[in-house]
């Protein structure tokens, strides 16, 4: 696979985003405490009036891509504004707040509301007397760069490169294809871009959202705002409501969550870690589907069990019933937070048992690492004093010391792996595309340009747990060629000029 640098858009990122949400008039002015008081009366008492208070162009920014929330009155609110049983509260006089506002600049302001409840604020920002996203005003000096299907803001632009913003665009493809999106949607998709704040760390997230997290899907304004360059999960949750077109706010967990670790992974671990994670889950014994189907008690088992558990579970919901059938079984169980449909699945609503534990009896054939593999007539394709790697057919088979970094063939200079550094603390990143790393108890595979794992093997989660073997004093094992983007042998050519150089 070639992949071409995206052609960047240079614009002045200090414009563009005012070119995205306003009109070109300048405020010269910032809001004044009465105006502020008046706002938040309005918050509480008269919310038909809040459309007065909105910022045009953000509005239209929030309502681009044509996803609607049932009984959301204010979509650009969603995560801002107050709390139900706050509203409450306050109408009936049971707590107090105070209102107080501070100009940022000569144009900017945050309004500020407290209540007698320890630390709980709302704050809203705006921009003369007109309240806009905070996504607005916290980046707007982050540089914006623009591929086919995204607009991309970006604290730091060393963080990620044009294969992830590709490979974004590709998936967008794939899923468009999966969902049987419309011609028109995916023009729509196009022309109005999704948003990608890509921030520094968890301080960034929590600063543009309210929210503390690596990464998370903006419902508000359709964006995902977070840490990873290629962040697939939060991506197919939007494309998800996106297809849907009207949904109510909440869904079912092994719905909703089991859809995006089907298609999109979780967490820097790519979809076919998670479902061969979900696969052993599911052989050992170690959950039941009956335990997913009620969210209580989804909600107390820990993600990195329901998660790959759920994810599994809907790769075979979709390859079984048929995407259409499965949108309507999605749809079905999304409702009101509190709503039956929301909170439990009924086992006669699914596809039966006998065919789900055939799947999952199938699912262990599906292991894109194997062990003790025999490289027999394999043709070698680079060999060192500490790796040797040789392909057939769909495989390609390893002899490692411990680890062996594959480059990439399109140099990134200006990036900066997380992964590596998180891996090889004080070592130099080169631009490596893949890292292998094997032991006796585990083998991984990441991509480096995008931080995810895309492949692994853990002696404790297999059955029967087995021991990584070694031939010749390397271990031994192959990865499936699937697993890699493009065919690596060029690239370790180039691994081997390095070295010899």
């Amino acid at each position: 696979m070639t992949f071409q640098w995206l052609k960047l858009n240079l614009t002045v990122s200090r414009l563009l985003p005012l070119m995205i949400f306003f009109p070109f008039a300048v405020f010269s002015f910032t809001l004044d405490k009465h105006e502020a008081e008046r706002f938040a009366r309005h918050l509480f008492w008269q919310r038909d009036s809040l459309p007065f208070w909105f910022d045009s162009a953000s509005l239209r920014s929030a309502h681009r891509l044509g996803i609607e929330y049932e009984a959301v009155d204010y979509k650009n609110l969603i995560a801002y504004d107050v709390e139900d049983t706050i509203k409450t509260l306050v109408k009936n006089r049971q707590i107090n707040y105070a209102v107080t506002v501070d100009s940022l600049n000569k144009e900017y302001s945050i309004v500020t509301i407290s209540y007698d409840l320890a630390s709980l604020q709302n704050r809203y920002y705006f921009r003369g007397n007109r309240c806009v996203s905070p996504l607005v005003y916290l980046t707007r000096n982050w540089k914006v760069v623009e591929s086919k299907y995204f607009r991309f803001f970006l604290s730091d632009s060393s963080l990620t490169n044009a294969y992830c913003m590709e490979r974004l665009d590709l998936f967008v493809k794939q899923m468009a294809a999966l969902l049987a999106l419309p011609d028109i949607d995916i023009a729509r998709l196009q022309k109005n871009k999704i948003y990608y704040y890509l921030c520094r760390n968890e301080d960034e997230i929590e600063n543009l959202t309210g929210f503390r997290a690596r990464g998370m899907y903006n419902l508000a304004y359709d964006a995902l705002v977070t840490t990873y360059p290629d962040h697939l999960h939060e991506l197919t949750h939007l494309l998800i409501n996106f297809k849907l077109h009207r949904l109510p706010l909440y869904t079912h967990p092994l719905l909703q969550e089991g859809f995006a670790v089907a298609y999109g992974g979780r967490g820097g671990l790519e979809s076919g870690v998670l479902l061969s994670l979900g696969s052993f889950l599911y052989r050992s014994q170690t959950v039941e589907l009956s335990t997913l189907l009620n969210k209580p008690d989804f909600d107390q088992l820990d993600p990195s069990i329901t998660y790959p558990a759920a994810g599994l579970y809907n790769k075979f919901l979709v390859e079984a019933m048929g995407m259409k059938s499965y949108l309507n079984l999605y749809r079905t169980h999304s409702g009101a937070s509190d709503a039956h449909s929301v909170l439990q699945i009924a086992p006669d609503e699914l596809v039966g048992d006998t065919v789900w534990q055939r799947y999952i009896r199938k699912s262990a054939d599906n292991q894109v690492i194997m062990l003790d593999s025999g490289v027999g007539d394999s043709r070698v394709i680079f060999d060192d004093k500490l790796s040797r790697v040789s392909e057939d057919g769909a495989w390609y088979h390893f002899l490692l010391s411990d680890s062996l970094l594959v480059p990439s063939m399109t140099p990134f200079p200006d990036f900066r792996s997380v992964k590596f550094s998180e891996l090889f603390p004080g070592k130099e990143y080169h631009g490596e595309m893949y890292l292998i790393r094997t032991s006796r108890e585990e083998i991984t595979v990441y991509n480096l340009l995008t931080d995810n794992l895309i492949a692994s093997y853990a002696q404790s989660f297999s059955i029967p747990p087995m021991e990584v073997p070694r031939s010749g004093g390397k271990f031994s094992f192959s990865v499936k060629k699937e697993v890699f983007d493009e065919p690596i042998e060029q690239l370790l050519r180039k691994h081997k000029q390095i070295i010899e150089n």
